[in-house]
């Protein structure tokens, strides 16, 4: 499929170049001039395990992993930036990374990181952005929901202790249990993110390796949930009533195609990638449009930041790939 090739590379080849522009070694997303600078620690990581699994971004996600490996702490965990607390789901990302990059880490800061992820379960099995030491390093404003369990990470951890062969079976038990009783309509939320399609996407994730025989019920309702939700063009939007965007639309696909046995050829996934392919601009990067919370961010007030369409269009990359992974040869040029 020439369009979806030529997508891919050039959307990879945008996120060169911001890395380039950079200077860093690492991407930056989520800023806000005057206010917000940002991440850098987990942004890079997420975007690399998104992007690790495509052929042509696998290079580029591999070094800045590498990059993000050599910035290890000594508790094994990873932070939102270097200047702030590490935490439980920028751990998991940095592991999620090195996984789909095939970057080994040293088998002693896997451990520590291990131990790190663990330290978070609470004791309902879900696991909390920040364990209680990081109290002292947040102001009041900005505790609300950091120290409790969250559907998302929770997921994030379990796919992360996964990537590494953990064996504590009784952790992955209670942890999975936690995110089954935590749908909503048969969807999932994030305490940190707008919209349904990335927790769902991570939970069901989650879910399929504890062995989908487990979990058929969820993943079937979860699979006709997502459907009933799309829009006449096969697109996803963040909640009912507004506008779609790429970045639920790529989440959304990628659980049809991981889960709800949608073949490639399903009126549904093209139409999905005909709504992405049209949003590709020349450069290859799309509009951001995941929209992440930042509670306390201002005095009194919870913000809600966009991305700058890094995190965007790796996302899209992903789902374009493994849409590609599927598609008929009759279907190449269907768009």
């Amino acid at each position: 499929m020439r369009w979806l090739d030529d997508g891919i590379a050039s959307g990879i080849e945008s996120l060169r170049s911001d890395l380039e522009t950079a200077g860093t070694r690492l991407w930056r997303d989520f800023e806000r001039a005057g206010l917000f600078s940002g991440s850098t620690e987990w942004v890079s990581a997420f975007i690399a395990a998104q992007i690790g699994a495509v052929p042509e971004g696998r290079t580029l996600a591999a070094g800045v992993v590498e990059t993000i490996l050599s910035r290890a702490r000594e508790t094994g965990g990873w932070g939102y930036r270097d200047d702030v607390p590490e935490d439980c789901d920028s751990t998991a990302w940095v592991l999620l990374a090195a996984a789909a990059t095939g970057v080994e880490p040293p088998a002693v800061a896997v451990t520590r990181s291990i131990r790190f992820i663990v330290e978070h379960q609470q004791h309902n099995g879900g696991f909390a952005t920040f364990r209680s030491e990081a109290r002292r390093f947040l102001d009041a404003p900005d505790r609300a929901g950091w120290f409790e369990p969250e559907a998302a990470v929770t997921s994030a951890a379990v796919l992360a202790l996964g990537s590494v062969g953990y064996q504590g079976t009784e952790h992955l038990k209670r942890a999975n249990r936690y995110i089954r009783q935590n749908r909503r309509d048969d969807v999932w939320e994030s305490h940190w993110w707008n919209g349904f399609a990335y927790p769902t996407y991570l939970a069901l994730s989650a879910l399929l390796g504890g062995g989908r025989r487990h979990h058929e019920h969820e993943i079937r309702a979860a699979g006709r949930a997502i459907r009933v939700r799309r829009s006449g063009t096969g697109s996803w939007a963040n909640k009912e009533g507004l506008a779609d965007n790429p970045f639920s639309t790529s989440f959304a696909l990628r659980a049809l195609l991981a889960t709800d046995g949608a073949p490639a050829q399903d009126e549904l996934v093209m139409d999905s990638l005909c709504y992405l392919g049209r949003l590709l601009s020349e450069t290859g990067a799309l509009p951001g449009s995941a929209e992440l919370m930042v509670p306390g961010g201002l005095p009194g007030y919870n913000v809600v930041l966009r991305d700058n369409g890094r995190v965007t269009t790796a996302c899209v990359m992903r789902a374009l790939h493994e849409a590609r992974k599927r598609l008929p040869e009759s279907l190449r040029n269907r768009c």
